[in-house]
């Protein structure tokens, strides 16, 4: 397990109580700073010290989110509650009524509750408020909690002492993990292969937004699992928060963890990645991602069969002149490496004193047919002419590959190569990557193009 620890600036270092179910999880704010000096706030962070005020008849403190949102936020349609624990200072009862808003104290009002005490010491009380719609924010919307003393006395709001205020609301917008991947290179190289290779250093990363920023992000764990041996276990620390900025919705976490050397466990590895919001990490996010240890191992296989002869057609042709060979070149990957995007090249010298290369009326020189097993390959012709297809033309045993002006040509009604002098070679070059076996299923993938017989 790779645990990553964020670092930030103190005013955006968030803390928070979390219960989950399904979708849905309870998020606080504290109550901060009620002493001064500055304006009280609701913080993320649970409080470490104690402060209050002292409301006198009539008075009233409002806190607004210390950091606004940093990406959509919804609350759910349900109560909204603030946990208040309170105090009167001298006799008699004090009436408390505190209302929640959104983007301040002059902003949308979702509700007030009032509760009426009388007693000495301390008393920790829940105040409801109804919420039957589905509140939805943007960003730099932000949360208030206006609390007033409406009757005489004086009432003393702590922050923290046998007890925490805080808002608490209930919402489906939590932590997520965006993306992961298993790099070649560190951050922000996007290069990523499907397969490494044993001893190879490979860079885990996970892209994580959560809409109270990113540094309520407060930790990534990664497993790494390989098919014959426990879970990799080691603890880095290392956050790139998003690019530029202080405050915003995203961090990249990321760590190199180099393969073992030979003989490690050729196969299919896995990593799972666990996203961990505020210090108790109660509310997570996780994925995991698979990728090949190995190398590729390709195996080709070369076939002939006669097609078609002047004399007895396609039943029983025969290898005669005038009669047409096809030439199947088949490809089969039994190792468990990918083989690297675009790097399957395949080139065949055709005996230009004996065969006439075939385009086909209309062209169609090379027929490419996946496996059974898929290859993750693709194959496409246009033209004859289109030197940036995946097929190319010789004439002059692959040294060079025609380009315009100096073209292939064909005969538009038989379909044979009219090329001077006549193509003697191709070159096939099927795009992506060539996936790797899976040690049972080997992917393969086949090419097939066609001569005369002279």
């Amino acid at each position: 397990m790779l645990k990553f620890n964020s670092y930030h600036w103190a005013l955006l270092i968030f803390c928070l109580l979390f219960s989950q179910a399904g979708n849905t999880a309870l998020k606080q704010l504290y109550l901060e700073n009620l002493s001064g000096p500055g304006a009280a706030f609701l913080t993320r962070a649970q409080p470490v010290a104690n402060s209050f005020t002292n409301l006198t008849a009539g008075s009233s403190i409002t806190l607004d989110q210390d950091v606004a949102f940093q990406a959509p936020f919804t609350i759910s349609a349900t109560d909204i509650n603030v946990t208040l624990v309170l105090q009167r200072t001298g006799g008699g009862s004090r009436t408390v009524q505190v209302e929640v808003f959104i983007n301040g104290s002059t902003g949308t009002s979702l509700g007030t509750d009032q509760f009426t005490f009388s007693g000495g010491g301390q008393q920790t009380r829940l105040f409801t408020i109804t919420n039957t719609a589905l509140q939805n924010l943007t960003v730099n919307d932000y949360l208030t909690v206006v609390v007033r003393n409406i009757a005489s006395g004086t009432v003393r709001v702590r922050q923290a002492t046998g007890g925490t205020s805080f808002l608490e609301v209930t919402t489906d917008s939590v932590i997520s993990i965006d993306s992961v991947g298993i790099f070649s290179n560190p951050y922000p190289d996007p290069e990523e292969f499907l397969s490494y290779t044993a001893s190879s250093t490979v860079y885990l990363r996970a892209t994580v937004s959560d809409p109270f920023g990113f540094a309520d992000i407060s930790s990534v764990d990664f497993t790494v699992n390989d098919p014959n041996s426990p879970p990799s276990v080691f603890t880095a620390n290392i956050i790139v928060p998003e690019v530029g900025s202080t405050v915003g919705a995203t961090a990249v976490f990321e760590t190199p963890y180099t393969l073992p050397p030979v003989p490690a466990p050729d196969g299919v590895w896995s990593v799972d990645f666990v996203a961990n919001e505020g210090a108790e990490g109660t509310v997570t996010d996780s994925t995991s991602k698979s990728f090949s240890v190995g190398s590729p191992a390709l195996n080709v296989r070369k076939a002939s069969s006669t097609v078609y002869d002047p004399v007895n057609f396609t039943s029983s042709a025969k290898s005669i002149p005038n009669s047409r060979v096809e030439y199947t070149v088949e490809i089969t990957n039994s190792g468990f490496g990918f083989v690297d995007e675009n790097t399957i090249l395949i080139t065949d010298i055709l005996p230009s004193t004996q065969s006439t290369f075939y385009f086909g009326a209309p062209p169609d020189p090379v027929r490419f047919n996946d496996g059974a097993v898929a290859s993750g390959l693709s194959f496409t012709f246009t033209d004859i002419t289109d030197p940036n297809d995946d097929v190319q033309f010789s004439n002059d045993g692959c040294a060079t590959f025609l380009l315009p002006p100096t073209v292939p040509t064909a005969d538009p009604v038989t379909g044979y190569d009219t090329t001077v002098p006549k193509i003697d070679c191709i070159a096939i070059n099927p795009k992506g990557s060539f996936n790797g076996s899976d040690g049972v299923n080997d992917p393969s993938f086949s090419v097939s193009f066609t001569i005369r017989v002279d």
